[in-house]
């Protein structure tokens, strides 16, 4: 989960970076910055999602639940940041996927914490 966590907010840092500096080269160092956060928690998901599920099982069940978030956002992503651009310009793109990000970071830093809640209670 940290691993997931840090990602994300790499990925955020380098869209507000992008968004900063407004140049090819900025551009293309923001992107690429944002793409190795962006492989922490992509490669992470999975995993965390099979550790989440209370027995091997149902692992199967969680990788579909897996597959169908990756749809959705692969779906409802692109729509949002469009909406974004056509209210507030295209100068405002990355940081408006940012934005996203960050509240991405916040869900993910809850289920971390319930996570962990939940091992403790099951460990007293």
């Amino acid at each position: 989960m940290r691993t997931m966590i840090a990602g994300m907010a790499i990925f955020a840092a380098a869209m507000l970076l992008g968004t900063l500096v407004q140049t090819p080269t900025g551009t293309v160092v923001a992107f690429c910055i944002g793409a190795a956060g962006a492989s922490a928690f992509l490669v992470n998901a999975v995993v965390v999602l099979w550790n989440l599920a209370p027995s091997a099982r149902v692992f199967g069940t969680y990788a579909a639940l897996y597959a169908v978030g990756w749809q959705s956002g692969a779906f409802l992503g692109p729509a949002l940041i469009g909406g974004a651009v056509d209210i507030l310009g295209w100068q405002t793109m990355l940081l408006d996927i940012a934005v996203v990000a960050a509240v991405a970071v916040a869900i993910v830093v809850r289920i971390d914490r319930l996570q962990r809640r939940g091992d403790v209670e099951r460990a007293v």
